[in-house]
């Protein structure tokens, strides 16, 4: 067999391999390993100049994993102190139960999704915005505090 053949080959299989692996732990180009997401936020803001990211995605996981993409990247463990905090500071908002409908703002988007107790809640800025105030003020800390 020609060995150009076996390193064409070779380089499908080990690139599935890759692509299943990174899949599996859940697509991120950070590649953290999966574990159950409680919180997402994605934000978007415009104009946006060139060569500049003016998006920001925040993920929080029930592992203690923080998660920033976007115009700051940053993973760090913020531990299962902070997760329980976090989640007792989403509950207290009152947000989970909270009819958040009204106007969108026209120069800047934040998709907020919450997934507690087998519920999964959407809230679109800037509705519940006095609701939220606590969970993106601990989200910030989150960012510019290490453990």
């Amino acid at each position: 067999m020609n060995y150009g053949v076996i390193v064409l080959i070779s380089a499908v299989v080990v690139g599935g391999a890759y692509w299943l692996i990174s899949k599996n732990r859940g697509g991120s180009k950070a590649g953290y390993s999966k574990s159950t997401l409680i919180f997402e936020k994605s934000e978007s803001w415009g104009p946006c100049p060139d060569n500049e990211k003016c998006f920001q995605k925040t993920f929080v996981y029930s592992d203690g994993r923080f998660v920033l993409e976007g115009e700051k990247d940053l993973e760090r463990n913020i531990g299962i102190e902070s997760v329980d905090r976090f989640i007792k500071v989403v509950k207290n908002s009152g947000v989970m139960g909270k009819r958040c409908e009204g106007p969108s703002a026209l120069d800047y988007e934040a998709t907020y999704k919450i997934y507690l107790d087998n519920t999964t809640r959407t809230i679109i800025f800037p509705n519940c915005r006095e609701e939220l105030k606590e969970v993106d003020s601990l989200l910030n800390s989150f960012s510019t505090t290490s453990k």
